[in-house]
């Protein structure tokens, strides 16, 4: 799907890590009559990015090196976040306010890959998102290392403390 560009991001670690674990993480966002496609790039010239390759558990995969999308639309404060994994995993959580989660899901709707190049890790994520509902969003990344530091990647950090649920980051217009 090449799709028209949407954003083309460059996300920044949280403050708070100490270790960024990567050098650079770019998420890209096209869109067509079929469905989006989100492209997260990792940078990982010293080799530390740990990238799963088993399956997790559904509910969990935020917890391992992961790319996340999150919409709300007009009717806010309702949002949905989708949480992409190398795995090839997909969860989608629905919340009614600040993390209230209602719903999760496991949509079979994206097809997800991975291409290691050189110096980086690409995570590929297609199919149908839902975006032409949502209004604002975020992406956002957790970045594993395989010594098991931990990053938290997004475009914007409104806490002192890394919250990809917090509304006042959902800075990206969808």
């Amino acid at each position: 799907m090449a799709g028209a560009l949407l954003h083309r991001c460059e996300l920044s670690p949280h403050p708070s890590c100490r270790d960024a674990v990567v050098q650079a993480v770019t998420v890209e966002i096209r869109r067509d009559a079929q469905g989006a496609r989100l492209e997260a790039t990792f940078v990982d010239d010293d080799a530390r990015l740990a990238l799963p390759e088993i399956a997790l558990d559904p509910l969990r995969l935020w917890e391992h090196t992961c790319v996340e999308l999150f919409g709300i639309g007009v009717q806010g404060p309702r949002y949905v976040e989708w949480n992409v994994s190398p795995t090839g995993q997909v969860a989608r959580f629905e919340f009614a306010d600040y993390r209230k989660r209602t719903r999760v899901t496991f949509p079979s709707s994206l097809s997800v890959s991975v291409e290691r190049r050189a110096a980086t890790a690409v995570v590929i994520a297609e199919g149908v998102f839902g975006l032409r509902n949502m209004t604002a969003g975020a992406v956002t990344a957790v970045v594993r290392s395989g010594q098991g530091s931990v990053a938290y990647w997004a475009l914007s950090h409104p806490r002192p403390e890394p919250d990809f649920h917090d509304p006042a980051g959902f800075v990206l217009p969808l």
